[in-house]
């Protein structure tokens, strides 16, 4: 497999606000696993309140990459739980690259077309 991240700087249509800030622009980080043609995404964005930073992002899966590069295509819920004690709390650079089973977070999704979700699965298999 082949992980691969990029960030981006997206500008959004109108102005976001919540208590604490406003903006007019997110950073996010996508992550993409590629094997033999199969592609699946996730993505996670920068929070400060929660000091989750694009860079901590980054140096989170560049920790991992060799690990996860150098296996065979697994099931997601094997590979998330034997590089969970790596991530060491960095649950976004967590989220960004795979889907813990039963929460919210990042789901692998198919690129290729005519693909599915269930398509990525047997790959993984």
């Amino acid at each position: 497999m082949k992980l691969t991240f990029r960030e981006f700087e997206l500008p959004l249509r109108h102005v976001f606000t919540i208590s604490r800030s406003s903006t007019r622009t997110i950073r996010t980080l996508i992550v993409e696993l590629e094997h033999d043609g199969l592609r699946g995404f996730g993505e996670a964005g920068e929070d400060a309140f929660y000091g989750a930073s694009i860079a901590k992002m980054k140096e989170s899966l560049a920790a991992v990459r060799p690990v996860i590069e150098s296996r065979p295509p697994c099931e997601p819920a094997e590979l998330w739980a034997e590089l969970a004690p790596t991530f060491r709390g960095n649950t976004f650079a967590q989220c960004a690259w795979t889907r813990r089973p039963g929460t919210s977070g990042a789901r692998p999704r198919a690129a290729r077309s005519g693909n599915s979700g269930a398509s990525m699965r047997r790959a993984c298999r």
